[in-house]
C-alpha cells in the first residue's frame, strides 16, 4: 500500500518507526497513532539493531520504541540512543520505569522524552485524551531538536514544552483598542511569540479594529482562522465565536454557549492556553467591565505561566484587571509597560 505524501490538512504526515517487544502490542500501536492522518508508521520492528539498519531506507521524522529494547543497562540505553542520531527518539516506558536509570540515561544521551505507556489506551484510540497523545507526538517530530543537554539533565516536560512562553493571550473590553495599540506597540515586526486576543465588542466590528491595528502596530495583524497553526503575530477571535488554542497547538473556533455573557470569552482563551501551554502561557488582562480574563488568569498562574493585568490610572473601566490583580495576577502594569515586558519575554527566547 503507498503511502500519502500529504494529509487532508496539507501537512506532510509525520513518519515514524516503531519499536516494541511484543508483535501484538506493535500492531496495536500503529493502529493507535494512524488513527490521526498526520502519523504515517513507516517501519516496525521487534528487535533494535534491525530497527537501526533500517532507518537510511524509511528516513522517518522520529523513532518510538520501548525502554526494554535499549538494554538493560543504562550504558547500554545510552550508547542505542546515541546511534540513532539525528533521528528523534522518544522512549516508551512503564510508569514504574519513567525514573528509572535507564530512563534517565536514554533522556541524557539525547532521547527527546520519556512517555508513559500508561497514557496510551489502545481499546480507546478515539478518545480526547488519545487525541492529545498523538497531538504531542506532533509535536515532537516538529519542536524539538535532538541532541544531549551539556550537563545531561532534562525533564521530560521540559522535553514536551520549549522553554520561555511560548503563547500569549490577551483579553480587553471597554477601552481596549486603545490599550492594545500602547502595548503592541512597543514590539517590534519580527516579535517571534504568538499573541491571541479576545476584545469584547459589538459583532460586525472586529475586522475594522483588526484593519486599524494592523496600521499602528509593526507586528502581523489578523483575525485568527480555524485550523490555523499557532504562529507568529496578533490573532483576534472572530465576531461571536470563542477562540481556543487546542491540544496540536491549532486555533480553534467554538460556537458554543457564552461564558457570563461572553462570546468569544477571555476565560475560555486563557484557560486552553493554560490547559495546552501551561507554563509556556503568558496571560493579560486589559481594561473592561466586569471580570472576564480573571479566572482564566488563575489557570495560567497555576499552570506556572506569567499573569499580567493593567494598572488602574491607565483604565478606561477598571473592572476586569481589578479582579485578575485581587486574584494575584504577578505584575500590575501600564499598556505601555506591558508591551515591554512581552518584548523582554522574546529577548529570553533569543538567548
Amino acid at each position: 500500500m503507498s503511502l500519502p505524501s500529504i494529509s487532508q490538512s496539507g501537512r506532510r504526515p509525520v513518519r515514524i518507526v516503531l519499536g516494541a517487544a511484543s508483535r501484538s502490542h506493535l500492531n496495536a500501536l500503529v493502529k493507535y497513532l494512524e488513527e490521526d492522518a498526520e502519523l504515517v508508521v513507516v517501519d516496525r520492528w521487534l528487535a533494535y539493531p534491525q530497527l537501526l539498519r533500517g532507518l537510511r531506507r524509511t528516513s522517518p521524522d522520529l523513532i518510538a520504541v520501548e525502554l526494554d529494547l535499549l538494554g538493560a543497562t543504562a550504558t547500554e540505553t545510552a550508547q542505542r540512543i546515541e546511534q540513532a542520531r539525528p533521528v528523534r527518539v522518544v522512549v516508551l516506558a512503564t510508569a514504574a520505569d519513567q525514573s528509572s536509570d535507564r530512563a534517565r540515561a536514554a533522556l541524557a544521551a539525547g532521547a527527546i522524552a520519556v512517555v508513559s505507556e500508561s497514557a496510551i489506551d489502545l481499546d480507546a484510540p478515539a478518545t480526547a485524551s488519545a487525541h492529545s497523545f498523538r497531538c504531542q507526538f506532533r509535536r515532537f517530530a516538529i519542536t524539538t531538536t535532538p541532541g544531549a543537554p551539556a550537563n545531561g539533565q532534562r525533564t521530560v516536560a521540559s522535553l514536551i514544552r520549549p522553554p520561555g512562553t511560548t503563547v500569549i493571550g490577551i483579553c480587553a473590553s471597554t477601552g481596549g483598542p486603545p490599550a492594545l495599540e500602547s502595548a503592541l506597540g512597543r514590539l517590534p515586526a519580527d516579535f517571534p511569540i504568538p499573541i491571541l486576543v479576545v476584545q469584547h465588542m459589538m459583532r460586525g466590528f472586529t475586522e475594522g479594529l483588526v484593519s486599524w491595528l494592523a496600521g499602528q502596530v509593526a507586528p502581523a495583524v489578523g483575525v485568527a482562522r480555524k485550523g490555523q497553526d499557532l504562529e507568529p503575530g496578533v490573532w483576534f477571535a472572530s465576531d461571536d465565536a470563542h477562540l481556543v488554542l487546542d491540544p496540536c497547538h491549532r486555533l480553534a473556533s467554538d460556537e458554543g454557549p457564552a461564558v457570563r455573557g461572553h462570546r468569544p470569552s477571555g476565560d475560555r482563551l486563557l484557560s486552553s492556553l493554560a490547559e495546552v501551554a501551561g507554563a509556556g502561557a503568558t496571560g493579560v488582562v486589559l481594561t473592561g467591565m466586569g471580570r472576564d480574563g480573571a479566572a482564566g488568569l488563575v489557570a495560567i498562574k497555576n499552570a506556572g505561566g506569567l499573569t499580567i493585568a493593567q494598572d488602574e490610572a491607565s483604565c478606561a473601566v477598571y473592572g476586569m484587571p481589578r479582579v485578575a490583580a485581587e486574584l494575584g495576577a504577578a505584575q500590575v502594569l501600564s499598556p505601555v509597560a506591558i508591551g515591554d515586558e512581552l518584548a523582554r519575554l522574546a529577548e529570553g527566547l533569543r538567548r
